[in-house]
């Protein structure tokens, strides 16, 4: 082995050393993560792969050309050195690998035994599997009287998740594409439709005989005044604009209704009309984003769910934020702040929630029986089927989006749980695929907590 290729190898030894994870400060203070740095790893085994000609090239010439010692100063061997390092210490003589390791720790060197949860993050080569990294890292912790550890689990690019090939994943992307071809047909609907009746307004004027016969186009359509229009025998007459004159539609002002646009088999064609124009985009952005509150509603639910919903987000932020800072016990301190109280606190945004529900659904349900009983629809049996139809539209409203969030649990988790550095507390990823027909059926709460879908 020549002075180059060992130089190299060193370097490379150093630079997966440095890749790999280690003891460091707050050890007391709750940092238990020693992850060291996985895109440190994966840039080796990168530059491996990218400069495995060029190494192969400058060990040919190192061996055709003699070694001569070079005069240079400090500063220029150390600026050698650091672009040395920069550009051909990627040539380490294995691929490398990063693993994550999940490590129960158990140690007495103090005063007290210590239990705790350590995240090592190693640089190994490729070649070693997962059985491998544990029997290393138990093998080199046996000799320790005062340390007993266990290895709970090792990730690595061995068990990589690959979305696109679950079968979930899969699901998920072809009802969304359905829904966005709809989303798209019933704009484009929306805007034809639209475009379709200002041509019709601009094309024709509704209106009745008018009592004035000196009237012209020339003379202008603003000045057409409601003293001029009258309805004969409640019909609509219609006068056409086409070639800028203004002609009398004699078969509408007789009493005759215009024809239909609507194509012979009517009702299907609406019903299809209707069913598109719900997924127009145009049309649900005013909905949603539409600030009138409608008289038979209560404005001050509107205001709750705010106010909750902006509690439960800072809830959930600050309670998942705890379980990955590298100091958890800092916990202990701001919990004895007066605003820590909103957040130690935040179940009481899931109450908010449950009355507003709750309220709602029986501020709805009486509305709608006495709108019924004014119609004449009354007893028991117009008040079970009422709070059936309720029900099952609640259902139907609720399960589509409900089964979506589930599915992009159960892809998210597992990516998590099998891909990223950090190693989620729940276990989501192996529940949803089980017991995701739980939820489905709205029977969750009854089994126990450790088989729920907690995300």
């Amino acid at each position: 082995m020549t002075r180059y290729s060992w130089c190299n190898i060193r370097i490379s030894f150093f630079l997966v050393d440095d890749a790999s994870g280690r003891y460091s400060t707050g050890w007391f203070w709750g940092n238990h993560y020693w992850h060291g740095s996985r895109d440190l790893c994966e840039y080796i085994s990168l530059l491996d792969q990218n400069h495995e000609a060029d190494g192969e090239s400058m060990h040919q010439a190192h061996h055709t050309r003699p070694i001569q010692k070079a005069e240079i100063s400090f500063t220029q061997a150390e600026d050698h050195a650091l672009s040395d390092v920069s550009t051909n210490s990627s040539q380490s003589p294995y691929p490398v690998l990063y693993f994550t390791i999940n490590i129960k720790l158990n140690s007495s060197f103090f005063f007290a035994e210590t239990r705790k949860k350590i995240e090592l993050g190693v640089c190994l080569p490729q070649s070693c599997q997962n059985e491998d990294v544990k029997r290393i890292i138990e093998e080199t912790s046996s000799n320790c009287e005062y340390l007993k550890l266990e290895v709970s689990e090792i990730k690595s690019k061995h068990n990589y998740y690959n979305m696109f090939e679950d079968r979930s994943f899969q699901i998920l992307c072809s009802v969304t594409t359905i829904i966005v071809i709809f989303v798209i047909l019933g704009t484009v609907l929306d805007y034809y439709l639209e475009s379709k009746d200002q041509r019709i307004s601009t094309n024709s004027i509704k209106c009745a005989t008018c009592k004035n016969s000196d009237f012209h186009p020339s003379k202008g359509i603003a000045k057409l005044n409601t003293s001029d229009i009258e309805i004969k025998d409640g019909k609509d007459c219609y006068y056409n604009m086409e070639n800028n004159v203004l002609e009398r539609d004699k078969k509408n002002c007789n009493g005759s209704k215009p024809e239909s646009s609507e194509k012979p088999n009517g009702g299907s064609y609406a019903c299809l009309k209707e069913i598109l124009l719900s997924f127009s985009l145009k049309s649900n952005i005013k909905i949603i984003f539409d600030e009138n509150v409608g008289i038979d509603t209560i404005p001050v639910i509107h205001g709750l769910k705010v106010i909750s919903m902006i509690w439960v987000i800072g809830g959930h932020t600050c309670i998942y934020s705890f379980e990955y800072t590298s100091n958890m016990k800092y916990r202990k301190i701001i919990e004895n702040q007066l605003f820590f109280q909103l957040i130690a606190n935040a179940t009481f945004s899931v109450d908010i929630f449950f009355f507003c529900s709750g309220f709602l659904i029986s501020y709805l349900y009486f509305r709608t029986t006495n709108k019924l009983e004014a119609m004449g629809h009354k007893g028991f049996s117009a008040e079970c089927k009422n709070f059936c139809v309720m029900i099952i539209y609640r259902l139907l409203r609720l399960t589509a989006p409900y089964l979506a969030v589930l599915g992009l649990v159960e892809i998210s988790m597992k990516w998590f749980a099998y891909n990223a550095v950090l190693t989620p507390s729940s276990t989501d990823h192996i529940n949803c695929p089980k017991y995701w027909w739980r939820n489905l059926f709205y029977i969750n709460a009854l089994f126990p907590y450790k088989d729920m879908v907690k995300a």
